[in-house]
């Protein structure tokens, strides 16, 4: 980039939200290595577990950012704009991309190096912070998104044993209850004590007819 092209470059970098602080110097330093690209919609920007060596700006679009899990689902974890970034933890360690990122959209990306971000942030202690903050806002939102996913699991289980507990036929609950309530344990061994009650007099009775 030279002349109006790093002048336009500038304004581009300081509409996105890291980096609207920055220094004509800067952000110089950054655009010097940094170039825009360009996707089509439902294009593949990166993949989970892809080598990541650059952070990426969205200057026009939106941009999905999902997991895919074992059993072929999708786990969505954010939908980005203009303005926002992706792809700062490759950016920060060099290691490999954690999760996919899919342009919705026609989008449009300034890419930002590793080796020309570091620097900076070397400088640029403030930038640090700010860039930490975003971070901890990420793993925040990561972490809620996680409980409330545990949460769903466990009334799904709930649900499920609540559905076979009420399958159960009627007859073998209302049998189950009887043996389990002392109530009807009682009632039954005083039905059975009576009814032998019963056949033992009257075979006492027929055995002293006999006799007179």
């Amino acid at each position: 980039m030279i002349g109006s092209a790093f002048a336009k470059g500038r304004d581009l970098l300081r509409g996105t939200l890291l980096f609207s602080g920055l220094s004509d110097q800067d952000a110089d330093a950054i655009l010097a290595s940094a170039h825009r690209t360009r996707y089509p919609a439902r294009a593949t920007i990166f993949v989970k577990g892809a080598p990541g060596q650059s952070m990426m700006a969205i200057l026009q679009g939106r941009v999905r950012i999902s997991v895919p899990s074992s059993e072929g689902r999708e786990a969505v974890f954010k939908i980005m704009g203009e303005g926002e970034i992706f792809g700062e933890i490759a950016l920060l360690d060099g290691k490999e991309r954690t999760a996919d990122a899919v342009a919705i959209t026609a989008c449009e990306l300034l890419v930002v190096e590793r080796r020309a971000f570091l620097p900076v942030l070397r400088r640029r202690p403030e930038l640090c912070i700010r860039l930490l903050e975003l971070l901890c806002e990420r793993l925040r939102r990561t972490d809620q998104q996680v409980e409330d996913l545990l949460i769903r699991h466990f009334e799904n289980r709930l649900a499920r044993t609540l559905l076979r507990l009420g399958g159960a036929p009627r007859r073998d609950r209302a049998q189950g209850q009887q043996d389990r309530d002392p109530r009807c344990r009682g009632s039954r061994t005083t039905r059975l004590a009576f009814g032998g009650g019963r056949q033992l007099s009257a075979r006492s009775g027929r055995q002293r007819s006999g006799a007179g």
